[in-house]
């Protein structure tokens, strides 16, 4: 499974261990909502010319999947984990969000 973790780079989620990330919350549900993707994006490259479009592709996907996951009442941690790589041993398994990109390209 090792070259289908390779379809996204890895996001690092900071927050996921917060004790805050694992209370629901509807501001910030709310909050999450008014993220604006393309300015992120748009911010992003304005700071740095020459970041690679995959480093790109995770900041959109990652923003989509917390959106609607936030708007399905999930908690940060929940998002968080559904983002991120899980690890057996020295095996890396990719995250729910990286299974869901080979899915899509697969049927498209």
């Amino acid at each position: 499974m090792a070259s289908a973790c390779q379809s996204l780079d890895d996001p690092y989620i900071e927050w996921i261990h917060w004790p805050q990330a694992s209370i629901p919350s509807e501001m910030m549900s709310s909050s999450i909502q008014k993220i604006l993707i393309l300015f992120k994006t748009q911010y992003v490259v304005k700071r740095d010319p020459m970041v690679r479009e995959a480093r790109l592709l995770v900041l959109v996907l990652s923003t989509i999947s917390l959106k609607e996951a936030a708007a399905y009442g999930l908690r940060l941690a929940d998002i968080g984990e559904m983002m991120s790589r899980e690890f057996h041993n020295i095996e890396e398994e990719p995250s729910e969000l990286e299974i869901i990109c080979i899915e899509a390209r697969f049927q498209g």
